[in-house]
């Protein structure tokens, strides 16, 4: 764990904080770029996932798989270090290395060094370089590879970033300027239908809210979990047979 982080990720949370780590040493592993760049090197790394969740023949549903574990690991110490550290790292797709388990499952990242300080900057220019030099490169390169669209990936990312802010606005809602933090940059990150400079927002995803007294809210995608073995629909799937379908507060949000 970087050690700005610790002090976020105490007691249970610990984990999720130490999925982002320093390289040691002047050993350099390749980054995910190079990696995921050597000709059938994604393609191999999904097969292993595929055979561990015994769904070799569902490589749409196992590349989302992929992706939500992938984005489940990498974002909480990143919006950690961006929303309240106020730390701009280097998260280029050609700055960090990733770690995969044998399942070829990503189980942590790591950096060069520390990047800078950004205490000034807004939401956009604390995340630019997450969003389009590394989740758009690889989210473009699985959906091709895998044949997904690109829109179910981004919908995991929402969830994930969705469900980030959330839990850190109910532990920190008693620090103020922590949780004020946190609400813009949500607003700016799964709210804005655009990005500063006219790019469409691809976290621009809403929920869809059904019914009036009591609201149903689901998924604005899909994320392809019910087709694989073991798994089944989630509570809020948009594709959830309707007898199946819960009634959800009108407070309750949902990616």
């Amino acid at each position: 764990m970087l050690e700005m982080l610790r002090p976020y990720f105490q007691g249970v949370w610990q984990p999720y904080g130490e999925s982002l780590t320093l390289a040691q040493g002047s050993q350099v592993r390749p980054s995910i770029a190079q990696w995921l760049l050597q000709p059938g090197a994604l393609q191999k790394v999904l097969a292993q996932h595929a055979e561990w969740l015994h769904a070799p023949h569902l490589m749409r549903a196992i590349a989302s798989d992929w992706s939500i574990r992938y984005v489940g690991t990498l974002l909480p110490p990143i919006v950690a270090a961006a929303s309240l550290a106020k730390r701009c790292l280097p998260l280029g797709w050609h700055e960090m290395a990733l770690h995969l388990d044998p399942h070829g499952t990503p189980v942590s990242f790591e950096i060069g060094h520390l990047g800078s300080a950004c205490e000034h900057a807004g939401a956009a220019e604390r995340y630019e370089t997450l969003m389009w030099q590394h989740l758009d490169p690889l989210l473009k390169k699985l959906g091709r590879e895998a044949r997904v669209p690109t829109k179910i990936l981004w919908g995991n990312v929402y969830r994930a970033l969705s469900n980030i802010f959330t839990g850190a606005l109910d532990l920190l809602s008693h620090e103020q300027s922590f949780a004020q933090a946190l609400t813009l940059d949500r607003e700016q990150l799964l709210m804005s239908p655009t990005w500063p400079g006219g790019r469409r927002n691809p976290l621009g995803l809403r929920p869809r809210p059904i019914g009036n007294a009591s609201t149903l809210v689901l998924h604005a995608t899909c994320c392809l979990a019910y087709q694989l073995p073991q798994t089944g629909y989630c509570e809020a799937c948009p594709l959830i047979p309707r007898d199946r379908r819960r009634r959800a507060p009108p407070h309750e949000i949902a990616g």
